[in-house]
This record gives structure tokens, sequence and C-alpha cells, in this order.
């Protein structure tokens, strides 16, 4: 039987690698600083070997269980340019979502062109911006948040909708009887 997680790898990443199996592994590691991450894997099997093709970190921010911060994301070389990094980001909104929190945050330099574009692509919102004074670098903050509605609206959402107008309506109706 198929985890909810399998699953959601298989719907999101599968497009990128059809007919093939997929991997996700999560493991536990310490930042030094009494702070747990979790540090997932996704891999492919093509033929006898199993190839790593991306990973990342996901932790709780300190002192708020409500933000999850995703970083040192990395897509391995041979496949950059097929589509990865956009199923990624879609996977890593789907994992904290499912873990319950309600926003995730990352940060990333501005040369990454290639994943400030996956990030404005996949909804992520732009809210601070600095030069590290360490590294010289401009770091662009992003957010995505978790609690807001799908992009496509189903029949929920079209039903409330629809009653919301006939609602107003009849209060109109209502209104010119008096």
């Amino acid at each position: 039987m198929m985890t909810p997680i399998q699953e959601t790898v298989d719907r999101i990443m599968g497009p990128c690698f059809p007919g093939k199996t997929l991997t996700l592994t999560n493991t536990r590691e310490s930042n030094g600083f009494n702070q747990d991450h979790s540090r997932y894997t996704l891999s492919v099997k093509e033929g006898d070997c199993v190839r790593p093709v991306a990973s990342w970190n996901m932790e709780q921010m300190p002192a708020c269980c409500g933000v999850c911060i995703s970083s040192d994301t990395q897509v391995r070389m041979h496949y950059k340019g097929k589509g990865v990094g956009r199923a990624l980001a879609r996977l890593k909104i789907e994992i904290a979502r499912g873990s319950g929190y309600g926003l995730i945050l990352a940060a990333d330099v501005d040369k990454n062109t290639a994943q400030r574009k996956i990030f404005a692509g996949a909804g992520w919102r732009d809210v601070y911006w600095f030069r590290n004074p360490r590294t010289e670098n401009g770091v662009t903050i992003a957010v995505y948040d978790l609690t807001k509605q799908p992009a496509k609206p189903g029949w929920r959402y079209k039903f409330q909708k629809r009653l919301s107008w006939l609602a107003g309506r009849v209060q109109c109706f209502l209104r010119n009887m008096v």
C-alpha cells in the first residue's frame, strides 16, 4: 500500500521521471544549536542504480511552530533544466502543508536566477531583501502562505460563490419589497 507522501511524490514529481520509481527519504540531523531539522533526499531508480536527484532541509522556525524554513536545496547537475526545480517547489509546499505549518520561508541569493524564477512561478512572495555583510550577496527572503486556497478552486468554492450571489439577490429583492 502506498503512503500519502509517496502518492504526493509520484503525483508531483512523476511527470519529470515517466515510468521510473521515485523514493523520498527523510533523516533527522542536528545543526549544532540544539535544533534538529529534516534532511530530505529525492532519488530515482534508473535500471539497477538508485541516483539522488535533489536534497533539501526543512525545519521549524525557532520560537514559532507555524513557520517552516526551507534551506540548502540542491538539484544534482544531471537533472537541472528538466522541470525538477519547479516540481520540487510544489512538493516542498505539500510537505509543509501536510506537516501542519501555516507558512514556508526561504532565503536565496539574487544570483540564483533559476530559483528566483521558480519561486515566482510557484506563487511565493518576496517579503524582504538585504545585502549579506558576510558575503556581499544580495539576499531575498520569500514566503508561501500555506493557508491560502489552492489556485484552482474546486466545486465547493464555486458552490459557495453561487450561494453568496444568490443570497445577495434575495436581500436585494427583499429590500425592494419594503
